[in-house]
């Protein structure tokens, strides 16, 4: 443990991030564990949260783990009928609710889940004037803590090493595009085979900072997140509000960050429209500089040498043009960036190699604990989506489908055997090995092409596929 001598996370308020200590962080984990013990929480309750990302949720997430809890996590913008879903599928006994928009949500679908005996907010803002027992304050359940801290000051160890890999940890929650979402339920180990197996890719450090800006009912915060914060020891950083993310991103310029690839289109567009804006001068710097950008990036996907001249233009460049670029990004300390979601453009994608962001695709699902293939440093193929981590392999099926497995594989889906046996393919080795319902094929390097759904692809007679051109009715 770092204890009082190193920051564990910040959150931004009123306009002043304020840091926290690991020694801090662990005495609001264990006071939360120990309070939720007070309420009545057995091992293997689920708990469901709703809120924006901040220091609370994370000690709240990590507490409910502690005492061998299942964080079921939703989204902040679900609507009351999602919510009530969710926390009634799940079994969720006990609830965490951010503020005041959160608990009416709670409040209104009270009789419809019934198993959940308290609401746990943090944000009392608004709250004041509520007198209901069902709601207690994050501040109450530390109180309740302490008192058991008193009596059993050997308490919170014996819980923590009560836990077994194999404790679920999470319930992930699929969108449901294609019927009611399902719960998918993620292992402790799933969870740390996930940063252990990444960090050998992309070694994550100490010393790195994570900006948690992805919501904690989707898959992206607890495996780029809180899993590395807790096993690699990165410090987390909370925006202000979500209107804040990107200049609160470029105040902390993490080594590490991961958008969607709309967003990524987004920001070349963004650094165009401000180069159109900008003086004649940057105009003409980035009109000479972003060709060599594109060479030297061209040269070292290919590893090739970059050679003294073209170097030495880069490094005038990169002075320039793609230095201050890449800080107005909240890029200028970036190690490895990630994308993840529909495919990127390869001209995106080349566009910020070029700028000097190392930019790679990720592939996986909640299923495999979020990313399971990646692209190597000196190893990208703007096509592709990379290899298999360490110990994951992907093969693929006789109907061109993408399966996966590895130590990342998940439990399967919460009371749902039927849709677990159906994801799931076993082969004649008794492996398990999950159905993407992607299509695609592994090129002679070992790199997985991604085409489409396999619902979107057509067998031609000829025995090729070919992608369903729904726009013309195909």
């Amino acid at each position: 443990m770092h204890g009082t001598n190193k920051v564990a996370l910040r959150q931004k308020e009123f306009g002043i991030w304020r840091e926290f200590s690991w020694q801090e962080s662990y005495e609001n984990v264990k006071l939360f564990a120990l309070g939720l013990l007070a309420l009545g929480v057995q091992r293997g309750d689920k708990i469901c949260t709703i809120g924006d990302n901040d220091r609370q949720y994370l000690w709240g997430y990590l507490g409910l783990l502690a005492v061998g809890a299942t964080q079921v996590g939703v989204y902040t913008d679900a609507i009351a009928k999602e919510l009530a879903y969710i926390a009634a599928h799940s079994d969720s006994t006990f609830a965490m609710a951010k503020d005041q928009e959160q608990c009416d949500k709670m409040l209104e679908i009270r009789a419809e889940v019934p198993g959940i005996k308290k609401v746990i907010y943090w944000e009392d803002k608004g709250l004041w004037s509520y007198d209901d027992p069902w709601l207690i304050s994050y501040e109450e359940v530390l109180e309740l803590g302490r008192q058991i801290a008193a009596k059993e000051p050997d308490r919170f160890d014996t819980e923590v090493s009560l836990g077994q890999g194999e404790d679920t940890a999470v319930l992930c929650y699929t969108s449901g595009t294609t019927g009611l979402p399902k719960g998918a339920m993620l292992s402790h180990n799933n969870l740390i085979h996930s940063t252990r197996l990444f960090n050998e890719i992309d070694p994550r450090y100490d010393s790195d900072n994570h900006v948690s800006i992805l919501p904690l009912g989707w898959i992206g915060e607890h495996a780029l997140g809180i899993a590395p914060h807790v096993y690699s020891g990165i410090v987390m950083n909370f925006p202000e509000e979500p209107e804040t993310v990107r200049e609160n991103i470029r105040e902390i310029a993490p080594e590490g960050l991961l958008y969607n690839s709309r967003l990524w289109e987004n920001l070349v567009g963004m650094v165009q429209v401000s180069i159109s804006e900008t003086s004649w001068l940057n105009r003409k710097l980035y009109q000479t500089f972003l060709p060599v950008g594109y060479q030297v990036a061209d040269k070292r996907l290919r590893n090739e040498s970059v050679g003294v001249g073209l170097n030495l233009a880069y490094k005038l460049g990169n002075l320039t043009v793609f230095g201050p670029l890449r800080d107005k990004l909240g890029l200028s300390r970036i190690r490895a960036a990630y994308t993840a979601g529909s495919a990127l453009s390869p001209d995106a994608m080349r566009f910020f190699h070029a700028l000097g962001i190392n930019l790679k695709q990720v592939y996986g699902s909640t299923e495999v604990t979020g990313g399971i293939t990646l692209h190597r440093d000196g190893d990208i193929k703007f096509a592709s989506v990379g290899k298999p981590i360490p110990e994951s392999e992907a093969k693929i099926g006789e109907d061109g489908e993408i399966l996966l497995t590895g130590p990342i594989l998940f439990q399967g889906y919460y009371k749902n055997p039927e849709a677990t046996e159906k994801s799931l393919l076993v082969d004649e080795d008794g492996r398990s090995w999950f159905r993407t319902g992607d299509a695609g094929y592994i090129d002679e390097d070992g790199h997985i092409i991604y085409l489409d759904r396999v619902k979107e692809m057509l067998t031609l007679a000829n025995g090729e596929s070919s992608r369903r051109n729904l726009s013309k009715g195909g």
